[in-house]
């Protein structure tokens, strides 16, 4: 049985995540971590394992005690748009899932699983993707005991709960255009939120196994089909 704490549980990724946790036997209590409080999903709060906690992200490290769990997830992420400037961005998506890795690792977490974003590189010329790859980089060099994975997405398909006029273009776009994504091109296939966290929760539970840290936005659908086919109640 195990305890786990979810970082950006109100988002996309997030709510699904918690959402299948709350229906895991594997899973007895859930910590969520947000600024405000959210609206649980019916069947979370018919669950009884799930516990909200709202803090003050810049004093982070006071809630030391929150890590002393099994598995911790960061599903946090926001726009530019959002942001409002590149450092509010940064602190969203570079330095506060770096902090809570070090968290993680001091706590000695068994294991950490980060959503990150398909293109992620340190050297890209694009910001965005240049953010994900420091952020990806840095986490990795903080302690080489803690086991951390990273999911790559693509363009998420999902109920947002905000509207992203260009995601929802691009989202119906796909919908006329899906025979293209082949052969080179699948790894830029839209990816379900459904479909990510339902990954993250089974490579944190260690029932999918993936060789590398990185889990790119093809193999995301890959193994999300798997575990669709292995548990069809749980799709």
């Amino acid at each position: 049985m195990s305890q786990i704490l979810i970082f950006g549980s109100s988002g996309l990724i997030g709510t699904d995540l918690l959402t299948l946790a709350s229906r895991s036997k594997a899973i007895t209590s859930i910590t969520t971590a947000n600024r405000s409080e959210m609206t649980w999903p019916a069947e979370v709060e018919v669950s009884g394992k799930a516990t909200e906690k709202i803090i003050d992200f810049q004093n982070l490290e006071s809630w030391d005690a929150l890590f002393q769990v099994d598995y911790v997830f960061c599903c946090l992420g926001t726009t530019m748009k959002i942001a409002g400037s590149k450092e509010q961005f940064c602190q969203v998506d570079y330095e506060l899932p770096v902090r809570i890795a070090r968290l993680a690792a001091d706590n000695t977490v068994k294991s950490l699983v980060v959503v990150s974003a398909l293109g992620a590189d340190p050297e890209s010329s694009i910001f965005y993707n240049q953010t994900k790859g420091r952020m990806e980089r840095d986490i990795l060099a903080i302690n080489k005991q803690l086991k951390v994975t990273f999911l790559r997405p693509s363009l998420l398909i999902g109920p947002r709960k905000e509207f992203r006029p260009g995601e929802k273009i691009a989202e119906q776009l796909f919908k006329y255009t899906s025979f293209a994504f082949m052969g080179p091109l699948k790894k830029y296939a839209p990816n379900h939120s459904h479909d990510v966290a339902a990954v993250m929760l089974n490579l944190a539970l260690g029932k999918i196994k993936s060789s590398s840290p990185f889990i790119e936005a093809d193999e995301i659908s890959q193994l999300a089909a798997g575990i669709s086919e292995s548990n069809p109640a749980k799709r």
